[in-house]
């Protein structure tokens, strides 16, 4: 038998001795200690009785205990189906709850309507609180009760509103809210994986334990490919408090929902739709293949709404976008921001840095700024593609046409300036980052790459020409220097000027390794900011973000290149602010 959540009861020759409509009720002090005691395990009380509902209400105000009761159904139709209606009510299974009457008869009727029902005649009453099933767990506050205090008034105004559930729903104000910062919360989140199952699309459940529980999850959330999320709700009958947790794991195709779960609390209510079209529909990773997939639900939820505030700064699908177009230029990085930003727009762009036969194609610098607005001449145009680039590295959606008065951001993120090597054409005007198969941290002149070590850095045949192509046209000038960034720069500002407000992602000047006792400072990031703060600190519609700011004092990680999901939820959140700042509603 499962644990008991709810006892629903039976008042008259259970609850207390005699009939309240013939001689009247005299009280069972012990059922009053019960009930209270119950709900400090956190453990709801009902009722199911047939009675005038007025006078019950009123005995049970006489005994203090009347607040201590969920969903009271008292009146004189059979019990039954009202048990059925009061289950489903209060969003439980009936393995969970127990019904306690001295009839017989009505046990029968009441388990003929829910099979799995616990029932128990009032024999059970005296040892109830020493049963293991009626454990619990410690709830002094009673914060349950209150939860179900508040599912009960929602269900009251439901009934109300003649059977329109989406316009009620609509009526009621449910406002979502992502926290990304799980730590100061992991205890709900573990409780959540572990404890729900109606609403828990995954079943990856953590350890018992609860010690090892929060460090396997504490290793799965500050992956850098990890996306955790709590949900909270409230509506205008109550705060629920946070009543889901999901974890995406990858990015686009590959994402998947490691963790994907919500309390029954929520149960019809379509927060687990909404929240997996905003996330974008990843693939569910279960368990096992007997865990359900989502079933599908309405084709629009409207009456859902997604605060801002906290870390998240997500706004509802269904609310008007801040932005028309948000385009998001650079690497793996500046996509990990790309998730938070998205919902502000009408319109995505992401332009992140290929790979095409196992080399990178850094197209996260400034020397395409010149390329992408002005196209480049047929010459210009060969010599780039003689090195394996395409026509694709420098189309962005920057240089496209804007509606007049339409809102546009640019979230920019060249770090490829700060710190890989660099090639200059020998007779024509470009300078590009040029990459072997596997290396996406080039900081040498591969002009120089030892003839025995070509074969196995240009395994494929088109790279090994692009090799060929680079030492015979380009030589190397080492990392970007001020000559050449300061016409990119200047061209991007002329081009963004009454077009679009432009964000830049400065990267880190300090970092810890896993190994280090302290921060080190990034010589090659310290002199890209400067330069980058000389040319366009001062420019109108450009704002610098400083990603080394958001980064906790003394973290430490295993590359310089990847940080944990929080930093990125925190750079985004300001990010967020500057273009509502920029873009007021």
């Amino acid at each position: 038998m499962e644990p008991v959540r709810l006892v629903i009861w039976d008042l008259d020759g259970v609850f207390w001795h005699g009939t309240l409509a013939e001689e009247g009720a005299r009280p069972r002090p012990e059922t009053c200690e019960i009930v209270a005691e119950l709900a400090r395990r956190g453990i709801m009380n009902a009722i199911c009785s047939k009675n005038d509902f007025a006078r019950a209400e009123a005995e049970l105000r006489a005994q203090g205990v009347w607040d201590y009761f969920i969903f009271p159904s008292i009146d004189w139709t059979p019990k039954g189906a009202r048990i059925a209606a009061l289950v489903q009510a209060v969003q439980l299974r009936p393995e969970s709850v127990l019904f306690i009457d001295d009839e017989p008869a009505n046990l029968a009727e009441a388990r003929h309507c829910l099979p799995s029902l616990q029932v128990a005649g009032q024999e059970l009453i005296s040892s109830l609180l020493y049963h293991p099933l009626f454990a619990g767990k410690p709830d002094p506050g009673l914060a349950r009760l209150a939860h179900y205090k508040t599912l009960q008034q929602r269900h009251g105004a439901a009934a109300q509103a003649g059977g329109d559930n989406h316009a009620f729903l609509r009526e009621s104000g449910i406002e979502l809210r992502i926290e990304h910062d799980i730590e100061p919360h992991i205890g709900r989140a573990v409780e959540l994986i572990n404890r729900t199952n109606q609403l828990n699309f995954t079943k990856n459940r953590l350890p018992e334990d609860e010690s090892q529980a929060r460090m396997e999850l504490r290793r799965l959330i500050t992956q850098f490919d990890t996306l955790p999320g709590l949900v909270s709700l409230r509506d205008r009958y109550g705060d629920y408090g946070f009543i889901g947790f999901f974890c995406v794991t990858g990015r686009g195709d590959t994402a998947r929902l490691r963790h994907f779960c919500f309390s029954c609390r929520v149960l019809n209510l379509g927060v687990e739709h909404f929240i997996y079209r905003l996330l974008g529909g990843p693939k569910i990773a279960a368990v096992d293949e007997t865990v359900e997939a989502l079933p599908a639900g309405p084709p629009e939820i409207d009456w859902i709404t997604l605060s801002g505030g906290g870390i998240t700064g997500q706004e509802a699908p269904s609310r008007p976008k801040r932005i028309d177009r948000l385009v998001v230029r650079g690497s793996c990085n500046l996509d990990a921001l790309s998730h938070y930003l998205a919902p502000l727009a009408h319109e995505v762009r992401r332009e992140l840095n290929p790979a095409r036969l196992g080399r990178q194609f850094r197209i996260d610098t400034s020397m395409l700024f010149g390329k992408i607005f002005n196209p480049p001449a047929p010459a210009v145009k060969a010599a780039l593609e003689s090195l394996g680039y395409i026509e694709r590295d420098w189309i962005s959606a920057m240089a496209q046409p804007v509606a007049p008065g339409s809102r546009n951001v640019w979230v920019l993120g060249f770090w490829a300036d700060a710190y890989l090597y660099f090639y200059k054409h020998k007779q024509l005007d470009i300078t590009i980052p040029f990459l072997a198969e596997g290396d996406g941290h080039a900081v040498s002149d591969v002009n120089f790459l030892p003839p025995e070590h070509v074969a196995s850095y240009f395994t494929h045949a088109p790279n090994r020409a692009a090799y060929e192509a680079l030492k015979e046209n380009f030589w190397g000038v080492g990392p970007a220097f001020e000559d050449i960034m300061r016409p990119a720069l200047e061209t991007l500002a002329v081009a963004a000027r009454d077009k679009a407000h432009v964000i830049i992602i400065l990267p880190p000047e300090h970092w810890r390794g896993l190994n280090d006792d302290r921060p080190h400072p990034r010589q090659a990031e310290i002199r890209f900011n400067r330069l980058v703060r000389d040319i366009l600190g001062a420019q109108p519609g450009i704002s610098l973000v400083e990603f080394g700011a958001f980064i906790p004092e003394n973290a430490a990680y295993e590359t310089e290149l990847h940080y944990d999901r929080l930093v990125y939820a925190r750079v985004a959140a300001h990010v967020i602010g500057l273009i509502e700042a920029h873009f007021p509603p």
